[in-house]
């Protein structure tokens, strides 16, 4: 009997799984990339953790894991384009993430290489707003509607054959001189300063006439609707006709009045908050036709706007004396020119209307005359410039 232990220790050291303890012990041992599921748990960095299992007899087996986790290296790149972004062969044209390249690395994990993508729109364009026939001596006024905040966008004109332009504004203003190009292509670039961001409009192309331009016009105004226009030259080539108008502020849509007189009355005051207020004088040359447009964005006028009970207003243009009076009276409104020496040159009965505008002959030599005018016991006087 006893002869037989030596067999079985025997036995036990070659086959010990034949004689197993209640409790067997399993290690493993693995490297991977950024993370393992193990019985149920995902693990992310080293670590060393066991688990055990009950089998069936009542038998455990601790499972012991010696856990090691390199990680995939990322290279992200983060970029704004306008429009478009070119790189490695592909073109992409809207935001997002995108993987450009992966490569493996010494330790057994990838290398991904990402691209974090904002593509970005360019500034709305607007159409340019200007003449596309002008004539010599003319001023000229090209709008671009745009409301960008100057502190994101930036303007630049160009004005070929001339150099561009850099300007923060949305218009400019033209002067057609004797030596300006017969024809020229006007254009607005606007730059997102931000994200460089570019677009530039359609070029507009404009001709430049020979004719020539009629004298620019001087305004006088004496209340918050009503103008009266005075040239600084007759033209001999000419009638000089006399156009008014208002722009929108936001579309630069026109609405414009057509006159042969030199009198105009808004229908409503004018509100330069909204309104961006003209006025030129336009001669016909042919199917030419040159204009000189002066714009009004300020609220008040220099010069004359008084509000008394009897207001004149009077200005000469070449050989007509032109009048506006304010007459709420009603009474005959007489008015008298005198020489500087006091001597009464001329008289005139102007009618008893409310609102008086005449044009009267003026065929006297250059100087300086004093022109009187009376209704009942209101009485203006002022002075007259005469030029030939």
């Amino acid at each position: 009997m006893h002869k037989a232990l030596p067999v079985l220790f025997l036995l036990f050291s070659a086959f010990p799984s034949l004689f197993a303890t209640p409790t067997d012990t399993l290690r493993v041992t693995t490297t991977v990339c950024d993370s393992i599921a193990w019985f149920g748990e995902m693990y992310t960095h080293d670590t060393v953790a066991q688990h055990l299992v009950t089998h069936e007899g009542g038998r455990d087996t601790v499972y012991i894991l010696t856990l090691y986790v390199n990680q995939t290296v990322y290279t992200d790149i983060y970029d704004t384009a306008c429009l478009s972004y070119d790189t490695m062969g592909q073109t992409y044209t809207t935001s997002g993430d995108y993987e450009l390249e992966r490569y493996q690395t010494a330790n057994g994990c990838d290398s991904v290489v990402m691209l974090h993508l904002t593509i970005i729109q360019p500034p709305q364009a607007h159409a340019i707003i200007g003449d596309t026939l002008v004539c010599r001596g003319q001023h000229v006024t090209f709008f671009y509607p745009t409301d960008y905040s100057p502190e994101y966008y930036w303007y630049q004109w160009y004005f070929a054959p001339s150099s561009p332009m850099g300007t923060n504004v949305s218009s400019i203003v033209w002067n057609v001189g004797d030596d300006s190009p017969s024809s020229v292509a006007v254009g607005m670039q606007v730059i997102d300063v931000q994200h460089h961001c570019v677009v530039i409009d359609t070029l507009l192309e404009v001709r430049v006439c020979e004719e020539s331009s009629p004298a620019g016009a001087q305004i006088v105004r004496k209340s918050n609707s009503n103008i009266l226009i005075c040239n600084a030259v007759e033209d001999p080539s000419g009638i000089v006709h006399y156009r008014w108008g208002r722009t929108d502020k936001q579309t630069y849509e026109e609405a414009a009045c057509d006159c042969d007189f030199n009198y105009y009355q808004y229908e409503t005051p004018i509100n330069t908050d909204l309104y961006l207020y003209w006025v030129e004088t336009y001669l016909i040359h042919g199917d030419v036709i040159c204009r000189n447009r002066t714009y009004y964005a300020q609220p008040t006028f220099s010069g004359i706007d008084s509000h008394d009970s009897f207001d004149v207003i009077a200005c000469l243009q070449g050989n007509r004396l032109l009048i506006q009076a304010d007459n709420p009276s009603a009474e005959r409104i007489e008015a008298t020119l005198y020489d500087m020496t006091g001597k009464a040159i001329a008289q005139w009965d102007l009618g008893s209307e409310t609102s008086v505008r005449r044009q009267l002959p003026f065929q006297y030599p250059g100087g300086v005359y004093l022109l009187s005018v009376q209704a009942g016991t209101h009485r203006h006087t002022t002075k007259i410039f005469g030029q030939r």
